[in-house]
């Protein structure tokens, strides 16, 4: 290779030209003449060879160059896992010392921020900043989603169900009652006696919700009735009311039936998914997505629905409330059919005490699939698949006393009444403020070793 250089220099170097300071006539005339010898005589030839020649060494240099070049390329990527394997502890020393210096860096600046807002505001201002935040994300939530716990998504001040809207279900088996006893006696025959002053005799279909409910189904222990929705008169869409009595279940373990999705999918084969979205424990609520096995004709439906129960020792009543509601974490899918109206309510009322066998219980619900439905399939599901289902649910309830033994219900240490629940909520915003002061501190405890 270095022999083939020199001697490339040296036929460049033979036949370069080194111009000379002459006139520009003078330089012109003598490249006429040099042009003219060129062509005609022998040196000329030789002149225009070496130049040929020049050029191929030139070529076949350059393509030496070029493969010597790649074998170096080539040989050093085989030794790279050598060289990896002979630096690794070096190599794995500079990422640590890099990724520290990232993270000391970002961490200082989180708390030069904290320290900032902090001075400036204080503890609370600093929370309702972040309620203001979490408000405007709220807004926003179709483009941005937050998984934290810290600022969540679904606003539980303004979705919760609530508690004027659970305690006007007080009266509901007085209602169940009355339907059962006194209308079965004044409309026998589906006539109505003309000296009977009874409320339900008395009344009207538009002034009174007594006289709208029908008998459908009686059998056993389980009764229903049906009532035209108010707010789809002539569209064949009815609110369904039943009320059934059980005499060796308790209320604690036919809620927790109910309450324990895991348990519940364990039993409920109608249900195809059950789990719950999000939750606020100080209230007894949650948010529940509820996928429901149709036929085979049809696309299955799913629910996102929010629950709240109450346990109300005070007028010894347990009260389960759900509606539908919508939730950023479950969009709706196109494979199934996602229901818009749906509603229930659930009474249920100990013999004695909550945690004695001896329950009776009514459940009201309205659901609007959303297609038109044949009557034929909502009488079968009216008359075999209610009743089924809730004996499965008693049977599941018995499960719950067999599963847990001797010992006590949790529900039981739960007290739902108006005044622990404001006192639960009063509490969980009181540690949420302390816990965002702990933070801070804990931050700028932690930092200043940095």
């Amino acid at each position: 290779m270095h022999f083939r250089c020199i001697r490339l220099i040296q036929l460049v170097g033979s036949h370069a030209v080194i111009p000379s300071k002459q006139l520009p006539r003078q330089r012109l005339s003598q490249m006429n003449s040099a042009r003219s010898l060129y062509s005609t005589s022998s040196l000329g030839f030789r002149n225009k060879q070496n130049l040929c020649n020049m050029r191929y060494q030139l070529q076949k240099s350059f393509n030496y160059t070029s493969n010597v070049m790649f074998l170096l390329f080539f040989n050093s990527l085989k030794n790279i896992p050598e060289v990896l394997k002979r630096h690794s502890v070096k190599i794995v020393q500079n990422c640590v010392q890099s990724c520290e210096y990232v993270l000391a860096h970002r961490i200082r600046r989180s708390h030069q921020m904290l320290c900032l807002y902090s001075t400036l505001w204080g503890e609370i201002p600093l929370y309702q900043f972040v309620r203001r935040l979490k408000a405007q994300l709220q807004k926003r939530k179709h483009l941005l989603l937050l998984g934290s716990g810290f600022v969540s998504a679904y606003d539980w001040n303004k979705e919760r169900i609530p508690d004027e809207d659970i305690l006007k279900y007080s009266a509901e088996m007085s209602l169940v009652e009355f339907l059962r006893d006194k209308r079965k006696a004044c409309l026998k025959g589906n006539s109505r006696p003309a000296d009977c002053t009874c409320s339900v005799c008395s009344a009207t279909d538009s002034d009174s919700l007594y006289a709208e409910w029908q008998s459908f189904v009686e059998e056993d222990d389980i009764v229903v009735w049906k009532r035209e929705d108010i707010n789809h008169r002539g569209q064949g869409l009815y609110c369904y009311k039943m009320y059934a009595r059980y005499g060796d279940v308790t209320a604690y373990d036919f809620l927790e039936a109910q309450v324990d999705l895991e348990y519940r999918q364990s039993w409920d084969t109608h249900a195809v998914d059950l789990r719950l979205i999000d939750s606020e424990p100080a209230t007894n609520s949650d948010v529940i997505y509820w996928e429901t096995k149709w036929p085979k004709l049809f696309s299955n439906r799913d629910y996102v629905f929010k629950r709240r129960y109450r346990i109300d020792k005070k007028r010894n009543l347990i009260y389960l409330v759900n509606r539908i509601t919508e939730h950023p974490s479950c969009p709706v899918v196109p494979s199934k059919q996602r229901v818009s109206e749906y509603w229930s309510y659930m009474i249920i009322k100990p013999q004695t005490t909550f945690d004695k066998p001896g329950i009776e219980f009514s459940l009201t619900y309205f659901d609007n699939p959303g297609l038109n439905v044949p009557s034929s399939l909502t009488f079968w599901v009216t008359v075999s698949g209610m009743p089924d289902y809730l004996k499965k649910l008693r049977l599941a309830a018995l499960g719950v006393a067999k599963r847990r033994g001797n010992a006590p219900s949790p529900l039981a240490s739960r007290d739902s009444s108006v005044c622990a629940v404001e006192a639960a909520m009063t509490l969980a915003h009181v540690q949420q403020v302390s816990s965002t002061a702990t933070l801070l501190e804990s931050l700028r405890a932690t930092l200043f070793l940095f």
